[in-house]
């Protein structure tokens, strides 16, 4: 545990939170010293260490049960590729955490203007919508909106796809096959929904990647607006020329 800086701009109570933050994804679960004990070690006041730990178990990072104390709860940090197209619960499970996919909401819809763009849809074209959140070791990771052209995945919407790949079902199911994207990122700010979902703050800043899917006829089979967590995540991108 690091000792405030007293002459940095970050308050001081942030820089506690950090600094168990960095120390939850270290590795294993560790019980957290009391209030006191913990405001000795950082050089703050025990309101300081107090407003910290509220904020950390409001994000889920720390656990605390009457009686038993205050438990840092194990957050390693996630790294995807973002150049596979592979599921991202299959390479969370491959890379040694546990995946796994929560169905927000299944519907046959009209897209956005935007998405209805990108998925090059008819005026009276519907899209299948799939919102899922997508947790890793139990722990909200992001929300992730598809958009499916209901003429190329007639009654997906009727389907369960919690513990499946979507990919791998377009691909038995429908016939098809990803081979490549077209992405944006950019940083957004959580709103009060995100917030809920994702465990974290109002105004959290989150990673907002924006992808259209194309198959190998070079049609746009899926677009998603994902929304991930900052902490904790790290992309991967690589480029064959």
């Amino acid at each position: 545990m690091t000792p405030v800086e007293r002459d940095s701009p970050i308050p001081v109570y942030v820089q506690v939170e950090q600094d168990l933050r960095r120390l939850s994804r270290a590795g294993s679960a560790l019980k957290v010293p009391a209030e006191t004990e913990l405001a000795a070690m950082y050089g703050v006041s025990r309101v300081t260490v107090r407003q910290s730990l509220q904020r950390l178990a409001a994000a889920g990072v720390v656990k605390r049960e009457h009686g038993r104390g205050t438990t840092l709860m194990a957050r390693p940090d996630v790294g995807l590729d973002l150049s596979l197209f592979r599921s991202v619960t299959d390479q969370l499970r491959e890379a040694g955490h546990k995946g796994k996919v929560k169905m927000l909401q299944r519907a046959l819809t009209q897209a956005p203007p935007e998405v209805a763009l990108a998925l090059q849809l008819k005026p009276r074209e519907k899209a299948v919508l799939l919102k899922r959140l997508v947790l890793a070791n139990d722990a909200p990771l992001s929300i992730n909106t598809s958009w499916f052209p209901e003429k190329l995945v007639p009654g997906m919407q009727k389907v369960q796809l919690e513990d499946a790949s979507v990919w791998s079902y377009l691909a038995d199911t429908y016939g098809l096959v990803v081979v490549s994207t077209r992405n944006t990122i950019e940083v957004v700010e959580s709103g009060t929904a995100e917030a809920e979902a994702l465990q974290v703050d109002y105004a959290t800043p989150l990673i907002k990647l924006s992808t259209c899917f194309h198959d190998k006829l070079d049609r746009p089979v899926e677009f998603s607006v994902s929304v991930w967590r900052s902490a904790q995540l790290k992309f991967n991108f690589s480029q064959h020329l």
